[in-house]
C-alpha cells in the first residue's frame, strides 16, 4: 500500500481506478442509502417533511402522515414523469372541453 501527497495511505490493484490523477488524489465513492434521512423544507410557506430511504421519497405536510411517495424505480425508470404529464394533459383537456 503506497501513500498519496498527504501521506494517506492508498491501495493499489482494485482501488486505483477511484484515483484521480489530475491531483493524484484518493476519489471516495457516496456511502449506500441504508437508513432513513428526515428534512424539513419550506414551500410556499408551508412546511413539509421529506424522508429519504432505501425504497424511495415520502413527503407529508409537517405533523402529517398521508402525503406523496415515490418509489426509486419508478424515478429511474420515467414512469413518474409519464404520470405528471398524463394528469396535466386531462387537466388542461378537461379546461378547454364545452360544459
Amino acid at each position: 500500500m503506497g501513500e498519496d501527497r498527504r501521506g494517506r495511505p492508498v491501495a493499489g490493484g482494485a482501488d486505483r481506478w477511484r484515483r484521480n490523477y489530475a491531483n493524484d488524489e484518493v476519489l471516495t465513492l457516496p456511502p449506500r442509502l441504508s437508513e432513513l434521512i428526515k428534512r424539513e423544507v419550506e414551500l410556499d410557506g408551508q412546511l413539509y417533511t421529506v424522508i429519504i430511504g432505501p425504497e424511495g421519497v415520502h413527503i407529508a405536510p409537517k405533523g402529517k402522515r398521508k402525503g406523496h411517495e415515490l418509489s426509486w424505480s419508478s424515478l429511474a425508470s420515467g414512469e413518474a414523469e409519464l404520470n405528471r404529464d398524463l394528469v396535466r394533459s386531462l387537466t388542461k383537456q378537461a379546461k378547454t372541453e364545452p360544459k
